[in-house]
């Protein structure tokens, strides 16, 4: 019975010493150590004119850049590059030259359309004039109405063929 009121004993005095320095710690007046501090702090070492500045705010940092928006660039026309005009990273503007392309190879296909163009217009008067000579023939009903109209469509498909946009703007782009 001594031994636990010896213990009893023990666990009140730690009791009473924990809320002592807590009361200290909470309740003591440290404003007069506090203000010495503070008035060293306060006190210069030395004078400086102050001056009105832009203040320029630098900062580094490492990581990767995303853009916003992407910009896909592509040539007008394809063949091989002889000549790049720009590094990489150059601030470029539009309708800058950046790059200058081979022609050799253009100007062969550009030969090669109107090639196939003037054939296209040899084989439309061909068949606008076997047309005619036809239309005539049935006139005089010396040809039949399927032959009539196969020259009808090969005329129309030869026509066709000259005005297809496709071979125009290629001929007249070039």
């Amino acid at each position: 019975m001594l031994f636990y009121s010896l213990k009893k004993l023990l666990y009140t005095a730690g009791i009473l010493i924990v809320i002592a320095m807590s009361w200290l710690f909470l309740f003591n007046d440290n404003s007069q150590i506090d203000k010495k501090a503070k008035l060293q702090i306060l006190q210069p070492d030395s004078t400086v004119e102050v001056l009105r500045e832009k203040i320029i705010i630098w900062h580094e940092a490492v990581g990767t850049v995303r853009p916003v928006t992407e910009a896909v660039v592509s040539a007008q026309a394809t063949g091989r590059i002889i000549n790049v005009n720009v590094k990489e990273g150059s601030i470029v503007s539009k309708g800058m030259l950046l790059a200058k392309i081979d022609s050799k190879e253009s100007e062969a296909r550009f030969e090669q359309a109107k090639s196939s163009l003037n054939v296209a217009k040899a084989e439309k008067e061909q068949a606008v004039s076997d047309y005619k000579r036809t239309k005539e023939l049935f006139k005089r009903k010396t040809v039949s109405k399927k032959r009539m109209e196969d020259a009808e469509t090969r005329k129309k498909q030869a026509v066709a063929i000259v005005n297809s946009e496709t071979v125009q703007n290629f001929v007249s782009a070039t």
